[in-house]
């Protein structure tokens, strides 16, 4: 087909002129006619280019014989008049007419160029135009350094930056900086944004000039009659350019180098430095992670001295310039979602602070409600009741993605490819570059819309102020105001001082699906201090939803925190404070990209002013042009057969070959779309997330999720269905045996399994609470109801010796039937303990007598009981059932004074006398094995980290396969004299050590681990890499595994179903929590379904978007490095690649 389109050109070609050619041309290069050779006259021709002995040189080269005379219309090819006369045409092979005929083209190229330069007219780059640019840029560099040293050093004001009271968070120093505008600041700020735009506008106008002196566009006149010195003034504004934009990215913004240090008193802007939460963090340990840190220092050493920076410090912190602002004679910024209010006594800002009531009694005084003047000065110190995420604008977000220091690069390498006739090369790259740009803002503001979303509600609320209700909105309200609890979302974290029946859904902060019943303050522990933690019946959370309420008086709540100071918020600050996990990569990143500058610059400057000896100027471009030119019929031809035999283009008449070196070899060494292709794989993921019902609140832990190295699992309701089966209860009476369906009615281990909870009705009859209490409680056979009755509260109080006037107060009695109609009056409850590992009440039974019932693990009630109350087998019993995967839950009871009730929860819950065990059986989810085999498959090791017994814990183990079967299992009992942790045997106890084989599994407690990490933490981090089960944790025990894990340089993941795994799902470097709520702020992923098929799910697509990242970034990096070679080497040699290869 090629030689068929090359034969038809030959056709065209000799139809219109008369010289020689070989029409067939097997093979390159082709006989064709010489280039005509120019000469100043004919004797200076050589004699193969003369014409033969009787015949006349005509004007255009050809020779007339046989005495005919030249036409008259022939015009002379040579147009310079230094070579007017064309020497005769000469037919040879095409390379061999330049080899000789060499001197005669050069001597005629050298005399035209001389006689073209000495007709156009040359710029000295010293006329006005150049030197207003000269002058322009020196002036606006000079003012900003002498600001610079001006405002940090030699007009430094005493007392402008002090310490910044941040009472919430420990870790650094945090400081805060005065700063104002002023005339000369604004001025100077002016000049370098009219400069930044200026700089985009002079480029444009150097490209449009550059078309211009080559006649693309003519309705300009042209400025440069030379093409190198267009070339050359846009070679010097593009280099000051790139060098002046960059530095001025070193700052944290322009706009901050422009305000002038003062007073707190004067203030418009305050410098906030404070220091960046970072945990888990890997091990340094390459030499990348070593050196990146110390460049980065010297780096910032060198740029603070030349802006005389003296407020940027080594090591992670942020600086934030928070404008000040007024409200009322009031002055104040916010910073991390924190209102900082100016005290005009200590001329500073000090963080909002306002504190509700300290105990409970206070509290329960406290429900009259606060006075419109309280109010006012709690505004005033604390804002208003929202969390300040401003709702972010598509344009503002697509403004501050192309004005990061990479699109600066992107900027300046596109505007390089348009001079030179490359402007669609140019028009190419500049579309991917918008594209990925705009791609990576979208994701961003989508990111952004979601936290908004999260932080961002309206509605409004019943406020007893004044002495009466009136209803406000909700940003209205202040710490101290007593609100009506209706069915809704929860605008602040508050306590409930009195309540008929409020059900919390806690979804969403906590990823707990269960609903929670709330209860109001007991009045009889006025004088114990309040805690969200130890109080969590009686406390509502700021974004939980309240389920159902009275919505009457009966249902009240004294507002504790608002905006930022709630759970809500402070998780939310934890967020912003948070910076994010840093990796090998991290480093290595910077060092490539390092490597690539350097290698660059050195291409840069071999090609420019190396490999291209004529002119540098199109060296830095694209090389030296030079110009064929071509006479006779088979020139068309000729290049044709060229082009089809090397693959290179010659371009005839007076085309110019582009020669990609120069800036061009920086581009490719250094590819500007680099940080492109991370975000669009991330991008792509989520999306797929999101249709397999996986939110996702951080996109960029979908990157970290393809490196997860070990998964922890939670194991009730994450590998176990979130409900137990029922399998017996075992009275002490009838210790011996396996236990009875039915607890013994009427004995106290059946009361105690109706009463030990902390379950409430709901309106519609059903219980709400803990699932374990709620099939323990149906498994007693006994009913509840809330009796809402002043009369029976008041012979409720009479029995226990209370003021009759605090029980019609209270209104409500907790009332509990037994199976043979007995009736049970519940006095006080105590939440569950994790730390205590239990849960009590207090009751009075058929015969009056007040008893406290506790409930809670086997080894906290042993230690809780009186040891002649055990049964002589306790222990062995407890184990046993326990490594057949009963999960086993211990009663004990006291009898105690109806005037002791007042006592501490120490006090009661001591010298226990043991009534008996009720067991749960575990069951395995369906899916738990399956996904199980996935992550091990996946090289990705497993770890259980729970609450229940460790050989509970060891039976799902190894139900489930983590561990794997013929495994020797080794538990960490105890601790010895050594320090050592004691391994005994699964099965009889014996004394073993732990072989490094790789059939045995080790197991250990919460304490054992606590207490060896304490103690020895080199001795437990080189066990925490080989313990597949720990037992008996508590929330800070899950917290501080998977941080050990961290800090020995895993990844890892942890899933839970919320509640006490939300410390743990935090530090871990991907949390799934398995809840319904879309929007939980608990971990970057949340599984809607609650499933944990979203483990592998999410760990597939991290590893697919990492897969992809790195493959792109292999792919761009190899690809650049290859076409900065090929274009050296065309540089080289003078040509290029077809057009059609890019």
């Amino acid at each position: 087909m090629i030689r068929f389109l090359l034969l038809i050109s030959l056709h065209f070609a000799s139809g219109d002129f008369d010289d020689t050619a070989d029409l067939y041309f097997p093979t390159c290069p082709a006989f064709t006619t010489c280039p005509i050779a120019c000469v100043a006259n004919a004797s200076l021709c050589l004699e193969a280019l003369q014409c033969p002995q009787g015949a006349t040189l005509c004007s255009d080269g050809s020779c007339s014989v046989d005495g005919t005379t030249c036409a008259k219309d022939l015009e002379s090819p040579c147009t310079a008049k230094c070579a007017p006369v064309a020497c005769a045409k000469a037919d040879d092979y095409f390379p061999n007419c330049f080899e000789q005929f060499s001197e005669l083209y050069d001597a005629a190229t050298e005399c035209a160029e001389e006689e073209v330069a000495a007709s156009v007219k040359m710029f000295t780059f010293r006329e006005p135009g150049f030197v207003f640019y000269y002058s322009w840029m020196s002036i606006v560099t000079l003012l900003i350094l002498t600001w610079c040293a001006f405002n940090q050093r030699i007009a430094n004001v005493v007392g402008s930056t002090k310490s910044l009271n941040e009472a919430f968070d420990d870790e650094g120093e945090w400081t805060q900086t005065a700063y104002r505008t002023g005339l000369v600041g604004n001025s100077i700020y002016v000049l370098v944004c009219l400069t930044f735009i200026g700089y985009q506008v002079l480029l444009a106008t150097l490209t449009i000039l550059y078309y211009v002196q080559q006649e693309a566009i003519t309705f300009w006149k042209p400025v440069f009659e030379d093409e190198e010195q267009a070339l050359l003034a846009f070679i010097v504004v593009w280099m000051v350019g790139i060098v002046w934009h960059f530095v001025l990215k070193w700052p944290y913004s322009v706009r901050s180098l422009f305000l002038s240090r003062c007073l707190f008193e004067d203030a418009m802007h305050i410098a906030v430095c404070a220091p960046t939460k970072s945990m888990g963090d890997a091990p340094t340990s390459t030499w990348a992670e070593r050196t990146v840190p110390h460049a980065k220092y010297v780096v910032d050493t060198i740029m603070g001295a030349i802006y005389s920076d003296v407020t940027r410090t080594k090591g992670h912190g942020q600086i934030v310039y928070c404008p000040v602002q007024s409200e009322n004679g009031n002055r104040f910024f916010y910073f991390r979602l924190r209102r900082y209010t100016f005290d005009a006594e200590k001329g500073t800002f000090f963080p909002g602070q306002c504190s509700v009531e300290m105990t409970l009694g206070d509290m329960v005084t406290a429900r009259a409600g606060l006075d419109s003047t309280e109010v006012e000065n709690r505004m005033t110190q604390l804002g208003p009741n929202y969390i300040r995420i401003k709702k972010t604008k598509i344009s503002t977000t697509i403004a501050r993605e192309f004005s990061g220091a990479f699109y600066v690069y992107q900027c300046f390498i596109v505007w390089a490819w348009f001079p030179l006739w490359y402007y669609y090369m140019a028009i190419v790259y500049t579309i991917i570059v918008v594209i990925g740009g705009l791609s990576v803002a979208f994701f961003k503001y989508k990111n952004e819309v979601s936290l908004y979303k999260l932080t961002h509600v309206s509605g409004h609320v019943e406020v007893l102020r004044d002495g009466q209700y009136n209803m406000i909105d909700q940003k209205d309200l202040v710490p101290g105001d007593v609100v009506r609890l209706k069915h809704g979302l929860a605008f602040t974290d508050m306590i409930v001082l009195r309540c008929d029946n409020v059900v919390v859904d806690e979804s969403a902060l906590t990823g707990e699906s269960t609903p929670v019943s709330k209860t109001g303050v007991n009045e009889l522990d006025k004088d114990v201090l309040y805690n969200p933690k130890s109080h969590k019946r009686q406390t509502i959370s700021a974004g939980t939803t309240i389920l159902e309420s009275s919505g009457t008086e009966n249902d009240i709540g004294l507002v504790t925190a608002t905006g930022s100071f709630t759970s809500k918020g402070e998780m939310l600050r934890d967020i912003l404070a948070f910076e994010r996990h840093r990796f090998k990569f991290d480093s290595e990143v910077q060092i490539v990209v390092f490597i690539l500058f350097v290698v660059g610059i050195i291409c840069f400057i071999l090609t420019g002013f190396v490999l291209i000896e004529d002119s540098w100027i199109y060296g830095w471009f694209y090389g030296k042009l030079f110009d064929l030119f071509y006479l006779g019929r088979i020139s068309i031809s000729c290049n044709l057969c060229i082009f089809a035999c090397s693959n290179v283009w010659e371009l005839s008449a007076s085309c110019s070959i582009p020669i990609y070196t120069g800036i061009y070899v920086f581009a490719a060494a250094l590819p500007a779309l680099l940080p492109t292709v991370f975000v669009v794989s991330v991008g792509i993921s989520d999306n797929r997330l999101s249709k397999k019902r996986i939110a996702c609140v951080n996109s960029e832990a979908i990157l970290i999720a393809g490196k997860v190295q070990v998964a922890l699992f939670d194991k009730t309701g994450t590998l176990t269905k979130q409900g137990l089966e029922f399998t017996s209860a075992r009275s002490a009476e009838q210790w011996v045996g396996e236990g009875d369906e039915k607890p013994f009615v009427g004995s106290r281990l059946a009361t105690g399994m109706s009463c030990c909870h902390t379950l409430a009705v709901s309106r519609d009859g059903s219980l709400i609470g803990n699932a374990v209490d709620k099939i323990m409680f149906e498994a007693s056979g006994a009913t509840i109801t809330s009796i809402a009755d002043s009369k029976k509260s008041v012979e409720v109080a009479q029995s226990v010796d209370c003021e009759e006037s605090e029980a019609e107060n209270k209104k409500i009695v907790t009332v509990i039937t037994e199976l043979d109609g007995t009736e049970i009056n519940v006095l006080k409850r105590f939440d569950f303990d994790h730390h205590r590992m239990t849960q009590s009440v207090i009751v009075t039974t058929r015969d009056g007598t007040v008893v406290a019932f506790v409930k809670g693990s086997a080894e906290s009630i042993k230690h809780l009981c009186r040891q002649d109350s055990l049964p002589q087998d306790f222990e062995s019993i407890v184990r046993r059932s326990a490594s057949e995967g009963v999960y086993q839950i211990s009663m004990a009871v006291k009898t105690i004074d109806p005037g002791d009730i007042e006592l501490h929860r120490d006090d009661i819950e001591k010298d226990l006398t043991f009534v008996g065990a009720v067991s749960f059986k575990n069951v395995l989810r369906e899916e738990t094995s399956s996904v199980l085999q996935q992550l091990e498959e996946g090289d990705v090791r497993c770890v259980m980290v729970t609450g229940d017994n460790v050989l509970t814990g060891i039976h799902i183990a190894k139900e489930s396969g983590m561990i794997k079967p013929g495994s020797v299992v080794l538990i960490g009992s105890g601790i010895n004299e050594l320090g050592k942790i004691i391994w005994v045997n699964e099965d009889d106890q014996s004394k073993l050590f732990p072989e490094t084989k790789s059939n045995v599994e080790l197991a250990v407690t919460g304490d054992v681990w606590t207490t060896i990490l304490q103690a020895d933490r080199v001795y437990a981090l080189s066990l925490v890499e080989n313990i597949r089960v720990f037992g008996r944790c508590t929330p800070n025990d899950k917290i501080s595994v998977v941080a050990t894990l961290s800090d020995k340089g895993y990844i890892t993941l942890m899933c839970g179903d919320g509640g006490n795994d939300c410390g743990a799902l935090k530090t871990a470097h991907v949390g799934i929590a398995l809840s319904d709520a879309e929007a939980s702020i608990v971990s970057p992923f949340t599984s809607l379904d609650k499933c944990i098929t979203s483990v592998p799910e999410v760990l597939k697509e991290g590893r697919c978007a990492l897969a992809s990242a790195f493959a792109s970034y292999k792919y761009m990096i190899m690809y650049g490095q290859i076409e900065m070679i090929n274009q050296m080497v065309n540089a080289y040699f003078q040509v290029t690649f077809a057009e059609m290869c890019w």
